[in-house]
């Protein structure tokens, strides 16, 4: 006589079996490293400063933006509104494009 956990545990492996024998036709491409992309996202958002010479001096070989953490967008020099706020501060641009800050539309 059998006990209901091995009457359980053989419709188990019963179904089992049967999913593993109709998948064996189907073979499914898995992709290779070569053709994942992934984006990795710093953790730490870019630092801010509040006077221009300080960002400059930080990226001298890019550009300083004008951004607003809140909406994560940014004024580029010469656009109106560059430079001005108190909600907003200067970073680099590369920094801010690798965390995931965007051009604001304006």
């Amino acid at each position: 006589m059998k006990t209901p956990g091995i009457v359980k545990l053989a419709a188990v492996s019963a179904t089992v079996a049967l999913f593993f024998e109709a998948s064996a036709g189907a073979q499914e491409e898995i992709p290779t490293t070569s053709d994942t992309v992934t984006r990795t996202v710093p953790k730490a958002p870019p630092p801010l400063f509040r006077v221009l010479a300080h960002a400059q001096s930080r990226c001298p070989f890019d550009v300083p933006v004008w951004l607003d953490p809140r909406s994560r967008a940014y004024l580029l020099p010469g656009q109106p509104g560059y430079a001005v706020g108190l909600n907003a501060a200067y970073a680099c641009k590369r920094e801010a494009d690798a965390f995931g800050d965007r051009p604001a539309r304006k």
